[in-house]
């Protein structure tokens, strides 16, 4: 059942979770821009469990090189970092994945769902996946104009 941005669980205990997009999609703590300081529970970026979950993304990430996997599409990658205003910490979450990438995985690729090519390249994405929404899609784009692109 959901509750506004809430999912609510058959669970002994922490019963509900806050969604990302849809209740399949739980908003992991990557922590928040500009926490308010009248809810507690919102960690700054640089708080130990949100810099935790930088480390297991990047342990997954790796898990999954080590297993011969080319690179990501990440889904909803403008996202991940709540209460940010100009994508400003996502920015620099996705560089830092980006730097370590380059590091240790030089050949692999990050493909983001951002929606903006340009702030996602920005952000150390290879390239976006853009989705349209309320405009024309690509081949409307491509093909269906009397002077293709």
């Amino acid at each position: 059942m959901m509750r506004g941005r809430f999912v609510e669980g058959n669970y002994p205990r922490a019963k509900y979770y806050q969604r990302n997009a849809g209740p399949f999609q739980p908003a992991l703590n990557y922590g928040f821009a500009n926490p308010d300081p009248n809810h507690p529970w919102e960690q700054s970026v640089n708080d130990p469990g949100p810099q935790a979950m930088r480390r297991e993304l990047r342990n997954i990430m790796q898990f999954w090189f080590e297993k011969g996997v080319d690179g990501f599409r990440v889904d909803m990658a403008a996202s991940l970092v709540k209460n940010d205003q100009g994508s400003r910490e996502n920015i620099k979450l996705w560089s830092e994945i980006r730097s370590w990438m380059e590091q240790e995985w030089p050949e692999c690729v990050l493909v983001s769902e951002w929606g903006n090519p340009a702030i996602a390249v920005e952000a150390g994405f290879h390239m976006d996946f853009m989705f349209h929404f309320g405009i024309p899609g690509y081949p409307q784009m491509l093909f269906a104009r009397e002077t293709p692109f």
